[in-house]
């Protein structure tokens, strides 16, 4: 759900001074502007998409321009959470210093739209090459809710083994989808997807947390996602995710209705397919196991800030989630990115790669979590994991609410969770 600053919005007439502004150093629209909110902005903010209202065109800004300016000096949009001061991020949506500072006085010098500049149109996905794009069985029509969890099982058609290097989440209606993740299930458990789909009326199956959350012993494996703004683009060069015949492809969508109201979606995935790659990866989820198994992460009730960390060895769960990527004990590998998962209790977070001689490199910082706002975030340059090396994943949470409850690990809304979802590829 997108959140915005300010209930009284202050209108800005549109028009005023040209190129005399832009001589006297006020921004202009065309001449400075424009490119800012198409590249920020545009991704999420127009006709049909899940923002509010476009801000694609010089009268559509101008007519919330109030609005505008108090979501930009609250920080809340662009909606980053991460600290950049821990790394440097591929994918990073955030609106620099300079651009902030462009906007807002552009705002307050009478949003002057300028004759000068190429005004461009916002770019919602990066073209990659794709080979292969799978469909829904049947459109789905999602509850009237906030929180529509539902997993949608397709066939893989491929007939020869093949290396996953790219994936793009192409939603049908983007303004009731709040994300996609894309897991691959094994041939072994393929079967039992299907059981839970054909268990429970209508397409798919309810799936909140994981694509496992019908219970069971099936495994999954993430493959990509998609999120309001996200531009698609290809995994690291020469890596790429193994996919076998006969497995299964499973679409984790998350639907919030509460404002758009609810209208049939047929969303579809398309991939990128190598025959072979350098350099074999895995999309994984690392968390500390003992967590997940009982009572062992507890966040009392009537807690303002709860904290839990582990320090967890890469190569035991790799070992243990059945993904084949299992790691030599002398082997060193590339961790190219990683995220933090938290519930609705999370305050902060963070995700750090323990060294064996002692020292600890940020992978991601976390300051204010936000459930409505996660992603798996590319790091700007691999990190190497070495033998000996550890994932360090901390949470805060508070449970202070009235009528809370002692809370645990859990799939459920109402429960919690502290992991990181990971890509890594041998070197």
């Amino acid at each position: 759900m997108l959140r915005f600053i300010g209930l009284t919005v202050f209108l800005v007439a549109c028009g005023g001074p040209d190129l005399a502004d832009e001589a006297e150093g006020v921004p202009t629209w065309k001449g400075d502007v424009a490119p800012v909110i198409a590249e920020r902005c545009g991704g999420c903010h127009q006709d049909g998409d899940i923002a509010p209202f476009p801000l694609t065109t010089y009268e559509e800004v101008t007519s919330v321009a109030g609005l505008v300016a108090s979501a930009i000096e609250a920080g809340t949009m662009p909606p980053w959470q991460a600290d950049n001061a821990c790394n440097d991020y591929k994918n990073d949506i955030s609106m620099p210093k300079k651009e902030r500072d462009r906007v807002l006085a552009w705002i307050d010098g009478g949003t002057p739209e300028g004759k000068s500049g190429d005004v461009p149109e916002p770019e919602v996905f990066a073209s990659i090459e794709l080979d292969s794009t799978l469909y829904m069985a049947e459109p789905y029509l999602p509850a009237l809710s906030a929180d529509d969890y539902r997993c949608f099982v397709i066939e893989w058609p491929e007939t020869e083994d093949a290396f996953v290097t790219g994936v793009e989440v192409l939603p049908d209606s983007r303004a009731q989808v709040h994300h996609v993740l894309v897991y691959k299930g094994e041939p072994a458990d393929a079967q039992e997807f299907r059981d839970w789909d054909a268990a429970e009326d209508g397409p798919g199956y309810t799936c909140f947390g994981a694509a496992t959350g019908a219970g069971g012993s099936a495994r999954t494996q993430l493959l990509g996602g998609w999120v309001p703004g996200v531009r698609s683009s290809p995994f690291p060069e020469g890596t790429g995710i193994f996919v076998e015949p006969g497995s299964v492809v499973i679409l984790q969508m998350h639907y919030n209705t509460s404002t758009t109201g609810a209208v049939p979606d047929d969303t579809a995935v398309s991939f990128k397919l190598d025959s072979t790659v350098e350099n074999e990866a895995v999309s994984t989820l690392v968390t500390e196991a003992l967590w997940t198994l009982g009572t062992t992460m507890k966040i009392p009730a009537g807690e303002a800030s709860v904290w839990h960390e582990a320090y967890v060895d890469p190569a035991f769960i790799l070992g243990v989630t059945g993904t084949g990527f299992d790691i030599g004990p002398d082997e060193t590998i590339a961790l190219h990115a990683a995220g933090l998962h938290m519930h609705k209790l999370g305050v902060s977070g963070s995700v750090s790669l323990a060294k064996a001689d002692g020292s600890e490199q940020c992978l991601v910082h976390i300051p204010k979590w936000d459930f409505n706002w996660q992603g798996r975030l590319n790091l700007e340059e691999p990190v190497m994991v070495e033998p000996g090396d550890r994932i360090h994943i901390e949470c805060e949470w508070d449970n202070s609410a009235p009528g809370a409850e002692d809370t645990y690990w859990g799939d459920g809304t109402s429960d919690e969770m502290c992991l990181s979802g990971m890509y890594l590829s041998r070197i």
